[in-house]
Order: C-alpha cells, then sequence, then structure tokens
C-alpha cells in the first residue's frame, strides 16, 4: 500500500492497489498489411489513490457488455467517494505489446463505457500520464453522458507527443477523478486503443537560435531562446548539459524559457537546446551557451532527528528540549530555536484572498476563484503559464524575505498537489493545472529560499519524490501521517534522517508508537492533536520520541 499525501492537518489521499489476479490478455484487432494497426489494450493493474471502488475485480473492464440501463454488478467496477467519503482519484495500468514500439504509435483513444451521475452533478475526468513531463494530462469528461440513463461509450483521443504517454518500460495510465464525494459512477470498460504504422511526418523542427543565459544561482540557470518552426507544429523543447544525452529541463507546448534546477555552486554547464515534435522528431541541437553558477549562498538544515514542535494552530514557548519550531509566517520566530516558516505557497490562506491580485487564482468558466474543497475560503493559484508562477512569486517572495529577515532559518511551502484538486473545468491554459506547471512553481521557490540563505522543506507529495530533491531543489521533508499511511520509507529512501514526521492523535497512539520504534532512533517523530492547538488549549496533544 502506498499513500500520497495529507496537506496541512487535511487528510488527502489514501492509496490501495487493487492485488493483480492474474494478467489480463489485451484485446487485438489489427488491420490488414500495410494499413495502421489498432491494438485495444485491457487494464493489468487498478490503483485506488483517493475514494474506493466496489471491490468488483479490475478484469471485467476489458469487456464491454453493459447497455441500455442493465445493472450487472459483477460485470462492472463502481467508483466513488462516497464509498470512502472522499474525492475518487485512481488510476489503471496498461502494458505496450512488446511487437510495438512508443515511437511507431500515430494515435492513443481512450474508451469508458460509463453510467453515473451528470457532469453538473459529480464531474468525471479521464486523464493519461505523461511519462515526459510526470503529469497527468486531461483527455475528457462525463459532460456528454446523461444523468443515470443508458450506458455510453464516451471516447477520447490524446493529443501531443503519443510516445509520451507510454513508459521506458512500454506502460501507459489512465487516471479517473471525481471533483466531490456526492456520488458513484460504474465503469464497464476502461480500455486504450493503440493506433501503429508508419508516420506521415519525418521532417524535425528548425535548430532553436539565440539561446541566452538569464538569472543564474548557486544551483539554477534560466535559459531562453528564439522560437523553433516545423511542418506541423514544435510540441516542446529539451535542454542537454555537456555531451550527455538525458535532458536537464523539458519544456512543453511553444514557450521558449525554461529554468535548469538541481546544478552544482561555482561550476561552468555547457547547455544546448533541441525542439522536438508531435511525432518525435528532434531538431539539432543548438549553439552550446556556457553559465557558471554563482557560489553557494549558505544554509542550514534542521539538526536530523531533533525535536519538532508543529506549532500551525498558534505560537506558544516551546519545551526546553524541543530543537525545532514549525509555525505560520503571521508568527514570530521562536528564541533559541531553529525556526521553519509555514507559508500557504500554491492557494490562498483563508481570509486573505483580498489581499491578492485577483488574476493569480484559477478561476472556473463562469469567473468564479476554483476553492479548495475541503477547506472552503482557500482559492487556488493559476500556475499554468511563466507570468503567473513570476506574479505569484513576488507575494511568495516578500513573504520568504520577511521569514528570513525575522530569524526564521527555513520555509515550509504547503498544498504544493493543488493540481489534483483543481479540477477539468478552469480556465488554466491547458483547462486543468498539471504536475509540471506546480513543478515550475516549486523551483521558484527553492531559488528564492536558497538565494535568502533559507532551507526549504518538501511538504508531503510522494508523488514528486522522485524529483523533489533531485530537480527541484528540496532540502529536507516535513511528512504528515506516513506511518499511518505506510509511506515513511519513501521518504527516508531521499530524505535520510532530515525528515520530520507528524503523526495525529485522531489516528490513535498505534501509528505513534509503531513509528518510534521503527524510526524514533534515527529520525524526528512527533505525535500532535490533528487541530495542532496551543500548549493550555483543550484537546492540546503532544509527544516526540
Amino acid at each position: 500500500m502506498t499513500i500520497l499525501i495529507r496537506s496541512r492537518n487535511r487528510f488527502r489521499a489514501v492509496t490501495s492497489v487493487v492485488a493483480i489476479a492474474g494478467t489480463v490478455a489485451a484485446l487485438c484487432l489489427t488491420a490488414p498489411a500495410a494499413e495502421a494497426a489498432t491494438t485495444t489494450l485491457a487494464p493489468t493493474a487498478l490503483t485506488n489513490v483517493t475514494g474506493s471502488n466496489g471491490g468488483q475485480g479490475f478484469a471485467v473492464l476489458g469487456v464491454q457488455d453493459q447497455a441500455g440501463t442493465t445493472d450487472t454488478w459483477a460485470k462492472y467496477v463502481e467508483f466513488g467517494g462516497q464509498l470512502a467519503s472522499a474525492n475518487y482519484s485512481g488510476y489503471a495500468t496498461y502494458a505496450l505489446p512488446g511487437t510495438t514500439t512508443a515511437a511507431s504509435i500515430t494515435g492513443l483513444q481512450v474508451n469508458a463505457n460509463y453510467r453515473g451521475p451528470a457532469s453538473a452533478g459529480q464531474l468525471w475526468t479521464f486523464s493519461l500520464y505523461n511519462y515526459a513531463t510526470s503529469a497527468w494530462v486531461s483527455v475528457g469528461t462525463n459532460a456528454t453522458a446523461p444523468a443515470w440513463g443508458s450506458w455510453k461509450l464516451l471516447t477520447f483521443a490524446a493529443s501531443g507527443t503519443i510516445a509520451n504517454y507510454v513508459s521506458s518500460a512500454g506502460a501507459l495510465r489512465v487516471q479517473l477523478t471525481s471533483n466531490n464525494a456526492s456520488d458513484n459512477t460504474d465503469i464497464d470498460y476502461l480500455a486504450i486503443a493503440v493506433t501503429s504504422g508508419t508516420s506521415a511526418d519525418t521532417t524535425a523542427p528548425t535548430t532553436p537560435t539565440g539561446v541566452t543565459v538569464g538569472t543564474k544561482t548557486a544551483t539554477s540557470v534560466a535559459l531562453s531562446w528564439t522560437a523553433s518552426s516545423d511542418n506541423i507544429g514544435v510540441a516542446g523543447y529539451e535542454v542537454f548539459a555537456g555531451t550527455s544525452t538525458t535532458p536537464v529541463a523539458t519544456t512543453t507546448g511553444t514557450g521558449t524559457t525554461t529554468t535548469v534546477t538541481g546544478l552544482a555552486a561555482a561550476t561552468t554547464y555547457s547547455l544546448t537546446v533541441k525542439a522536438r515534435d508531435a511525432a518525435g522528431n528532434r531538431s539539432a541541437a543548438s549553439t552550446a551557451i556556457s553559465a557558471t553558477t554563482s557560489a553557494a549562498v549558505g544554509y542550514t538544515l534542521p539538526p536530523a532527528n531533533g525535536v519538532f514542535d508543529y506549532q500551525l494552530g498558534g505560537a506558544y514557548t516551546p519545551t526546553s528540549s524541543v530543537a525545532i519550531v514549525d509555525r505560520d509566517r503571521t508568527d514570530p520566530a521562536a528564541a533559541g530555536k531553529y525556526n521553519i516558516c509555514y507559508i500557504n505557497a500554491f492557494q490562498s490562506q483563508r481570509g486573505d484572498s483580498g489581499t491578492w491580485p485577483s488574476d493569480v487564482f484559477l478561476r472556473t468558466p463562469s469567473g468564479g476563484f476554483v476553492e479548495d474543497a475541503g477547506w472552503p475560503g482557500e482559492y487556488i493559484f493559476d500556475t499554468s503559464t511563466p507570468a503567473l508562477r513570476n506574479k505569484i512569486m513576488l507575494t511568495l517572495g516578500a513573504w520568504m524575505q520577511d521569514c528570513a529577515n525575522r530569524g526564521f532559518a527555513a520555509i515550509e511551502p504547503d498544498n504544493l498537489d493543488t493540481w489534483t484538486r483543481s479540477g477539468s473545468n478552469t480556465t488554466a491554459a491547458g483547462g486543468v493545472l498539471t504536475q509540471a506547471e506546480n513543478v515550475e512553481l516549486a523551483k521558484l521557490l527553492v531559488i528564492k529560499a536558497h538565494s535568502l540563505g533559507l532551507a526549504i522543506a518538501q511538504k508531503n507529495t510522494a508523488e514528486l519524490l522522485s524529483i523533489g530533491k533531485s530537480q527541484i531543489g528540496f532540502d529536507f521533508a516535513v511528512v504528515e501521517e506516513c506511518q499511518f499511511f505506510n509511506e515513511c520509507n519513501s521518504f527516508t529512501n531521499i530524505y535520510g534522517n532530515q525528515i520530520y514526521e507528524v503523526e495525529y492523535s485522531n489516528r490513535g497512539i498505534a501509528s505513534f508508537d509503531t513509528a518510534c520504534s521503527a524510526r524514533g532512533a534515527t529520525v524526528s517523530v512527533t505525535y500532535r492533536d490533528k487541530n495542532v492547538v496551543p500548549l493550555g488549549t483543550s484537546g492540546y496533544v503532544f509527544q516526540n520520541c
């Protein structure tokens, strides 16, 4: 079992993997020789992230056998937040046949036989996972389906670089999410139709020119360049360092700027840029440009396994044994302690939306702000473009400077996972926020923190562990309920003993006791009440291994 995220005392995501009862054979329909071939893939696994399903085996998703208003329990899967009082999120995994390569795929189509609520009552979004950007890409919703009418086959075509939806091991994923927990939905069939054959597009984009170095820090270099052209269209760019064939940064779309992160201080890099198109053709490398990172600005990490006091619910005088205090940015630093400054970095704090420029908020088509369903009055920022991310950073950067001025040593930016709660019915550049867009804002936060001599934490969000330290640049981790959700090892594998674990009393003392036995000798484990109220307040709980 893998648990993903719990963000600022809010229970976000419990992941359970439905056991694979056996390999589900792909259903194959092959066109005559010399024609494009279409292969229909059935799921090989089903993973629930939040919410639950009705317990039916996922193998039934490989056969479309429900029509009209038939309701044969054993022949479909019921997905829903009602089953677990949480918005549903999960994904099915598929295996590309060994005879088909990612590069040969010219089309992907998601097919879902749907019977459930209308989108006005509960919006269900279908997405494909883009392995190049580590982000889910929405391909469609239940907008055309009636409310609990006849079964309806929904078909959604993938766009962009098709090969990016296939992992190096030949895996594909289709995600299903709901925007609320008000209802459930039934899915009789969830398949991917893969079309492969000779692509007509064999023309590579032109070579990028005018590569220019912008802002440099000890760990990052900003680049810009002149756009390439292509006979069909440029799908994105890749940045390479030296002779390496693995890109150090990638972009999607037509944007011509990026920031390369995770670099070594006071080091010279030779950087080149290539353009790519949707068919996978790549341009020649641009003329190399030299960039030298600046000398490291000193920042200090929290003491490993130091006693950690989580005071987000209000500041109070910590006990003498406490070494690290984590407080809201509006509170003062605690004298004589290592202080972490909490900021709500990806959505507004309750009551402060009026202090932000209105255009930084993600909006619904009707013009309203997109609200975090779990925290009324907190509105999600639109991170979908560089201009918006820079505008958000004007305020966040000022907050971080203020934290540094008042004696804080580190930053804890919360709600990194807002792309999972942004919904599909929004006005973001792509219709929905992506993981990649939030990652770009996170990189800016890291750059700013380090420039101020502040360390910066990864807050929960296990989806980003593979890049959180190595590519985004986080220094340590603040992790809520990783024992209860069985994800602690994932964090210690990346951050070692530089994680600060909080288990909550509403889950019972057993999780805390188990965590102390498993990691208490090397990792800081704290037991707190779920509202992290101040000392002297009813309900206050605080213990440390």
